[in-house]
């Protein structure tokens, strides 16, 4: 068994030393106003394949790999770019993956436009990483962990417990994580099943309420049967990657309730959610940072200016888009000079044409 690798607190017990990625997105305005894109991702192998889905698609970005080796590590790093016309491309571009049940929710929305003003240009810049909704989808893990684990991440608390303490709270934070383990795979009977009423309804012949309850309590019995043939001799050790043991069982109580013929579909689905819960897994210790190069003068922002590059800068560990989206603004206003010459010589010609028009008014006989 490998060690356990938790949803949101893998910090808590360092049982292993987990990897991130970084991740790092620059926007930059050039002179003729297209828009470049640079992406440089880095984090070791495997950080690297996990974090697969969040990475640019080189058949529209030009993307290059490099290896590193440092004095502790080897860190693998991914570089890409592409330069865009307009904000509509610039999405097409950002659309690094998309599933038909769209569960993943992978796609950051990013908009940077520009529109003409009397005395200048106005740029507006929009990010959302949306929220990975993480328990809403999931369940809240202090749910089910009791609430004195909570030492586990307060380090002046844990610095206070002995071994038998901090090994007793171990424990029962994992046994806390295995039952809300049992929940989030309750979670995803009633979420595809959900979806298959929705997408075969009518073709469904009894999707009542009390149907589903009988086959999402054989489905709850699964799991406590296969949770008791576990061999666990330490909680704080087990694996909780279930789902490939699991997976047959749960296509069997779905396929009881809609018939044998869309069991394809239900696995796709199915394995949709669970590779959203995978992601966002990995995610948690994540760091994303978005630097914005904007010409002009910044007018609003909710972002910082990088003391490096001068960037405006957005910065977010990844367990902080768990639950909450993370949001980026932006506007700047470019000062034209042409027209501000073209407005200020017709307002110089206008005054002088009502100067020279009252003057010849006050001059003429009465």
């Amino acid at each position: 068994m490998k060690p356990i690798r938790y949803p949101l607190f893998s910090a808590l017990i360092c049982l292993l030393s987990a990897g991130c990625l970084e991740h790092n997105y620059t926007f930059s305005v050039l002179p003729d106003n297209r828009i470049e894109v640079k992406a440089l991702i880095s984090g070791d192998i495997v950080d690297m394949q996990d974090g697969r889905e969040l990475q640019p698609d080189s058949a529209l970005w030009r993307v290059t790999r490099s290896v590193e080796e440092r004095d502790d590590e080897t860190v693998h790093t991914l570089e890409g770019s592409v330069t865009v016309s307009d904000s509509q491309a610039l999405t097409s571009a950002l659309n690094w993956r998309t599933t038909t049940s769209d569960s993943l929710k992978l796609q950051p929305l990013f908009s940077l436009i520009h529109h003409p003003r009397l005395f200048g240009t106005e740029w507006k810049f929009r990010g959302v990483v949306p929220s990975r909704e993480f328990n809403a989808t999931y369940g809240d893990i202090w749910d089910y962990v009791p609430p004195e684990c909570r030492a586990l991440q307060n380090d002046s608390a844990k610095a206070l417990l002995n071994n038998d303490d901090l090994d007793l709270l171990e424990k029962k934070f994992a046994l806390g994580i295995f039952q809300w383990n049992q929940e989030r795979y309750l979670k995803q009977f009633d979420y595809v099943w959900s979806r298959m009423k929705a997408l075969h309804g009518s073709q469904i012949a009894d999707t009542t309420d009390l149907t589903a309850s009988i086959s999402r309590t054989g489905w709850a019995d699964d799991l406590h049967l296969y949770l008791s043939d576990l061999d666990i001799g330490d909680p704080s050790l087990a694996n909780l990657d279930w789902w490939k043991d699991l997976r047959p069982l749960f296509l069997g109580r779905i396929s009881d309730l809609t018939g044998p013929a869309p069991v394809g579909e239900i696995g796709d689905i199915a394995d949709a959610f669970e590779e959203k819960y995978q992601i966002t897994k990995d995610l948690q210790d994540d760091i994303f940072r978005v630097y914005l190069n904007v010409p002009g003068r910044i007018t609003a922002t909710n972002g910082a200016v990088d003391g490096q590059t001068g960037a405006l800068l957005w910065e977010s560990p990844g367990k902080a888009i768990m639950d909450s989206s993370l949001t980026m603004s932006a506007e700047s206003f470019v000062l034209s000079y042409g027209k501000v010459s073209v407005v200020v010589g017709v307002m110089v010609v206008v005054v002088l044409a009502l100067f020279i028009k009252i003057t010849a008014g006050k001059r003429r006989p009465a």
